[in-house]
């Protein structure tokens, strides 16, 4: 993968930052200790605003960089794939777990392999349909 693929892909995934704050450390008279705090603070900013072009060719450059099931596919193809996906979560209104066998079962009847499925379908959620980002990263995180 080249470094504007990597580049590309990073601005793709940036909708959210989390900042640590530097340890503290207050220093009172020789009678008392020394206390050392830190602070994590969470901040939603909103997602970089790319042209749909550039967000297409970055999903498709990742795809092809992931698998050669990918590299053999034609654009009008993988993109239907990652929108169909989209489609899928949606229709499923929140149910994750349902939403992931559909397109578990949608790879398999396009004889994906589970690696190839579960990058397309993370590479989908980022680049067409962020809003469902978090729930399907807390899918995952829960074992779902």
């Amino acid at each position: 993968m080249n470094t504007r693929t990597v580049a590309l892909a990073a601005m793709l995934t940036l909708t959210s930052c989390s900042t640590t704050a530097a340890p503290t450390s207050t220093t009172s008279p020789p009678s008392t200790t020394t206390s050392t705090s830190s602070t994590t603070t969470s901040t939603t900013e909103a997602p970089v605003d790319l042209p749909p072009v550039v967000v297409e060719q970055v999903f498709l450059e990742l795809l092809r960089d992931e698998s050669a099931i990918f590299a053999v596919a034609d654009d009008d193809t993988l993109l239907g794939m990652a929108r169909s996906y989209c489609e899928l979560i949606d229709a499923f209104d929140g149910d994750t777990d349902a939403a992931l066998l559909a397109v578990a079962r949608a790879a398999v009847e396009s004889e994906m392999d589970a690696q190839a499925a579960g990058y397309a379908l993370g590479a989908a959620v980022t680049a067409f349909c962020p809003e469902h980002s978090a729930a399907l990263t807390a899918t995952f995180e829960s074992g779902g």
